[in-house]
């Protein structure tokens, strides 16, 4: 049975709890398949097929060193059950729907991997902050977002059931690597996609490390 572990909960990184908790190596230990954010938020995380990518603000993809730290991340040993060709009409805003009918059902976590072109790929990755951070929310006003056109890539996923609240990031959660591996980042939109096969592994156990730093323990968490 494969375990989606987190290394805290989603309500820590909203808060702007952003020190690095778990090194990559340990993430690693969890899983093949996964999202998340470096230490100081220095770059989006995406793990695919045991490797973590970091990309950095300028949206440039690197192998990240096994003793990087990630302040937030979700892991999962992913073994596909269920898979589809979708239609080349397919994009960002129809994946919560497809996701749950594929997995036949919206109440548990899904994982899920997504490859093929994309004709148009709206991304972000937040730049390094430092003390005393921001919530979450406040940097994404001004992190830096890029255009591109026809990337063909490995877009990584979780899609969270409503009643997971703080706990997981809502909805679903996308984060890209071109197949050269040297762009990528967090997803805000894909439109225009072709050739799109999705992977998706339905998820019945869940386990959430809480952090028990200063920074998490003694901050209030709305």
């Amino acid at each position: 049975m494969s375990i989606l572990w987190q290394n805290a909960p989603a309500v820590s990184l909203q808060n702007g709890c952003f020190d690095g908790l778990t090194s990559v190596a340990d993430a690693k230990a969890h899983g093949n398949l996964g999202v998340g954010a470096f230490d100081h938020l220095d770059g989006e995380m995406v793990m695919v097929d045991g490797v973590v990518y970091r990309m950095h603000a300028d949206s440039s993809a690197q192998v990240a060193d096994d003793t990087d730290t990630l302040a937030f991340c979700m892991v999962i040993p992913f073994e596909p059950e269920l898979s589809r060709e979708l239609p080349d009409s397919t994009t960002t805003g129809d994946i919560g729907a497809l996701v749950a009918e594929i997995a036949g059902t919206a109440n548990l976590f899904v994982a899920f991997r997504l490859h093929g072109t994309f004709g148009h790929l709206h991304t972000r990755s937040i730049p390094r902050q430092d003390p005393p951070y921001p919530r979450l929310e406040e940097v994404e006003h001004t992190q830096p977002e890029y255009h591109y056109t026809d990337v063909s890539g490995l877009m990584v996923g979780f899609s969270a059931p409503s009643y997971a609240g703080k706990i997981a990031p809502g909805g679903f959660h996308l984060h890209v690597v071109d197949d050269a591996r040297t762009i990528g980042g967090h997803v805000i939109d894909f439109q225009q996609g072709r050739d799109l096969r999705i992977e998706i592994q339905r998820i019945t156990r869940h386990e959430v490390d809480y952090p028990v730093t200063a920074d998490f323990t003694t901050r209030e968490l709305t």
